[in-house]
């Protein structure tokens, strides 16, 4: 019998470090407890009800969507 070894192919991260930073951001200008760095962001989702949801290491928080977009959009005018 012939077995057959692999290594697993990475799958492509779909947050650059630039969306990392901006949610990060977005998190520590919000109430949510932890001081949150870019690397700490895990994934990102909306849910049916038009909630953010940010993943981190060491938690979650949560947004209205319209107010994270608007914060997105703040953010991304100051840096250019």
């Amino acid at each position: 019998m012939i077995t057959q070894t692999s290594t697993p192919t990475p799958t492509k991260d779909p947050l650059t470090t630039r969306d990392r930073k901006i949610i990060a951001t977005i998190v520590n200008q919000s109430d949510y407890s932890k001081n949150c760095q870019p690397e700490d962001v895990v994934t990102i989702w909306i849910n049916s009800d038009d909630i953010v949801w940010v993943k981190m290491t060491h938690g979650y928080a949560r947004y209205h969507k319209q107010s994270f977009k608007r914060a997105v959009a703040e953010i991304k005018e100051k840096r250019l």
